[in-house]
């Protein structure tokens, strides 16, 4: 890793040219955004937003939103690792813990304009990546529900007007404690086929043998094999009208969590195999699996008019998945989980943007959206030597209509005001957990594993298990913003907004509450989230910099609240409103050219997260004698995941070296320690991630061939700390990663 450093450094002794001037130029310039679902650079949006485009996510190896977990202020997008690929993101404090996958998120993610419905299968490898914005706050009028927190915009790449065809081959894993090889395989293909039609074809398939290593096994741990394949064609219909259709498979197969176990708050003894926390140690009997076939489909339709323009898009997407984890996280046959989802989705939306009253432009739109998810999650647990069996069928159907308008009162003055009106119709049917108990033998042997995952005593997929809770609701919300936005010349603008979002009730699929009557499943009551905002952007000459400043409200906020059970040693999680809490915080954001060939890039964030009051038990220190008791130690808990500080710094140097253009990085990101439960008893380590990485292109720019870095400190980083009553079940992500890479335009 010195040698590394040592030579990305080195490289400031490189002489430069012009061409290396215009990349440096590259990372300083606005990209177009969209987020006021039109086009228009960043630095015209009178909101907080961090846009990154293809050639920055190729150059900094990111295959999928978890490798931007750190580095943008106030903003996670970490993997919660139970199963592969739930997102559990964050944004200004606020967030979710959960796995459940009829918990809705706070921070939505829209690929190619398409809401995803289930934060589950959000994280796996992307590919062929056009742009991804992160847009800060609540984005409720224009976006919809679960974007309280702020919303994430991806767009998928699409075919040229000119022919490309490009290859890119990585491996990593060099030196891992596993010893295991990541291997990459990326080939992308596009261009005209016929007069008025262009297509493309993306490939993306990965090999993984395992980075960790499974103490119990003494094998590489973290298999994962992926197949995804895109199909992109676009029609030009007219000269006003363009059709787009995509289609996208991705078949995967991998081990399950790498969980440890080590210490918490309330017990030592993990069985006797307490991991440190700070190691990458971990003995899992069970190597679990995670298995998912996704498949989505987009069309869409731009139709341009003498005034504006109108665009529908019509989206589909079904996941079908097979998961077994180890959740006590040792060596001993304690806590399994086997698990199945099925997830289909489909939306409309149908939207005009033009101008009006001469200085305005309007946004008027309908929002339409169906979902249906059935969920089996079981429990199978040597304490009691039986099988726990459950879940339950969560639908949803949404209707919108929104309307955004941006008008011009002078020529530097501009008012903002947008309403979005949701009617949503939520259902439940839940088979709890301890409604469905069947003994087993735990003296079978050693085919726990395989028995288990395929032969239920009753499966929820299938219509079966006890249902004893079912529920129909209705909700009808009304999503707002106001704002104004000042431009003080070319370079400088300053805003202000409030927006409002909102979360509707929540169902908890993975209920072990008996007494459903006095405490059901659900639902939750309405969360609302409420942002003040003042922000300032600035250009300059060789350089960009953004600030803001905020105010979060949140009434009835949702949260999941879990609790060890003793007589199991599995956990019991409970979903419900906690109170209401505050976020206040800044960011600042900002690139510098320090010279021709050399930029900089600082970003900070802090928030101060709290309670402003407190309805429920959350710390837990009742008794069975006293019941609940809600008292000061409740109120002075801090949010989970609201991690206080994040800050990074990173250098870019363009250079060459005989004949062959160099690009060399370097960055350093940091965020703080964070609690993970509500009881602040289980937390998620601060992290100082450093990355680095090394290009040369040939002189034709046809070949590149790269090494890189990412987290060589081999910071210990966990998806989640949940508290057992043998220890913590917390899975590890990957720690350093070095790699090699070559990419080819044919």
């Amino acid at each position: 890793m010195k040698r590394l450093l040592i030579a990305l450094l080195c490289l400031s002794a490189f002489p430069t040219s012009y061409v290396f001037a215009q990349s440096a130029d590259a990372l300083t310039e606005d990209l177009v955004v969209f987020a006021r679902k039109r086009a228009e650079s960043s630095f015209d949006v009178p909101a907080s937003v961090t846009a990154l485009d293809r050639n920055t996510l190729e150059l900094l190896n990111v295959n999928n939103l978890g490798d931007l977990t750190v580095g943008i202020p106030n903003v996670s997008f970490d993997d919660i690792g139970t199963f592969k690929g739930v997102a559990n993101f964050q944004i200004r404090g606020l967030g979710i813990n959960a796995s459940i996958p009829s918990i809705d998120p706070t921070v939505g993610v829209f690929i190619d304009g398409v809401y995803q419905g289930s934060n589950h299968g959000v994280l796996l490898d992307s590919f062929d990546i056009e742009t991804i914005q992160v847009l800060k706050g609540p984005q409720g009028t224009l976006f919809g529900r679960n974007v309280t927190a702020g919303a994430v915009l991806i767009t998928t790449g699409s075919p040229t007007d000119e022919f490309t065809s490009k290859a890119r081959i990585a491996m990593d894993g060099i030196g891992s404690p596993g010893g295991g090889l990541n291997k990459y395989i990326q080939y992308r293909v596009g261009g005209p086929i016929a007069d008025g039609w262009k297509g493309s074809f993306s490939a993306h398939l990965n090999r993984d043998s395992g980075w960790f290593k499974n103490d119990f096994t003494d094998d590489e741990h973290g298999m994962n094999n992926q197949e995804s394949f895109r199909a992109t064609l676009i029609h030009d219909y007219s000269d006003r009208t363009t059709f787009t259709f995509k289609a996208e498979s991705s078949d995967i197969k991998s081990d399950g969590s790498a969980g440890q176990s080590h210490a918490n708050a309330a017990t030592q003894t993990c069985l006797g195999q307490c991991k440190d926390r700070n190691s990458f140690a971990f003995s899992n009997n069970e190597t679990g699996i995670y298995e998912a076939d996704t498949k989505s489909t987009t069309f869409t339709v731009n139709h341009d008019l003498d005034n504006g323009a109108i665009t529908y898009i019509y989206g589909t997407k079904s996941i079908d998945q097979i998961s077994m984890g180890d959740i006590d996280a040792t060596s001993a046959k304690v806590f399994h989980a086997p698990g199945f989802l099925d997830h289909e989705q489909d939306s409309h939306e149908l939207r005009w943007t033009g101008n009006v009253l001469e200085n305005g432009t309007l946004t008027l739109g309908f929002f339409d959206y169906s979902s249906e998810l059935k969920y089996h999650e079981a429990r199978v647990l040597a304490a009691l030597s039986a099988n726990m069996d459950g879940g339950g069928d969560y639908n949803v159907d949404q209707q919108a209509v929104f309307a955004s308008l941006d008008y011009n009162l002078t020529d530097n003055l501009e008012v903002s005001i947008g309403v979005r009106d949701t009617d949503e119709d939520k259902e439940a049917s839940i088979a709890s957990l301890n409604k469905n108990i069947t003994a087993f033998s735990a003296t079978a042997g050693d085919d726990w594993d395989s028995v288990l995952i395929m032969t239920r005593p009753c499966n929820v997929l299938n219509g079966g298990c006890t249902r004893d809770f079912n529920d129909k609701q209705t909700y009808s919300n009304t999503s707002s913003k106001l704002g104004a936005k000042y431009t003080i010349d070319s370079d400088r603008m300053a805003y202000i907004s409030r927006a409002v979002g909102f979360r509707s009730g929540a169902y908890n699929l993975r209920n072990t509450n008996a007494d459903v009557a006095n405490y059901p499943p659900g639902p939750t009551l309405v969360e609302e989230v409420t942002t003040y905002e003042v922000g300032y952007k600035m250009s300059f000459e060789g350089g960009k910099a953004t600030f803001a400043i905020f105010d979060t409200e949140i009434e009835d906020i949702q949260r999941e609240l879990n609790e060890a059970d003793a007589n199991t040693g599995a956990v019991n999680q409970y979903l419900t409103n906690v109170g209401d809490a505050e976020v206040q915080g800044i960011e600042i954001d900002s690139v510098i050219s320090l010279s021709d060939d050399l930029v900089l890039s600082l970003s900070a964030g802090y928030i101060d997260a709290s309670y402003a009051t407190v309805t429920k038990d959350i710390s837990g220190d009742g008794t069975p004698a006293t019941g609940p008791i809600v008292n000061a130690t409740d109120l002075a808990l801090e949010l989970p995941r609201a991690a206080p500080l994040t800050w990074s710094i990173g250098l870019n140097r363009f250079g060459s070296y005989e004949g062959w253009t160099t690009n060399s990085r370097i960055s350093l990101a940091h965020r703080d320690k964070s609690f993970y439960t509500d009881n602040n008893k289980g937390f998620i380590n601060k992290q100082n991630v450093l990355n680095a990485g090394l290009d040369f292109t040939s002189p034709d720019g046809s070949m590149s061939i790269g090494i890189y870095g990412n987290n060589l400190t081999n910071e210990v980083r966990h998806g989640g700390d949940t508290q057992l009553s043998i220890g913590s079940y917390a899975p590890l992500m990957k720690g350093r990663v070095i790699g090699l890479e070559g990419t080819y335009n044919f």
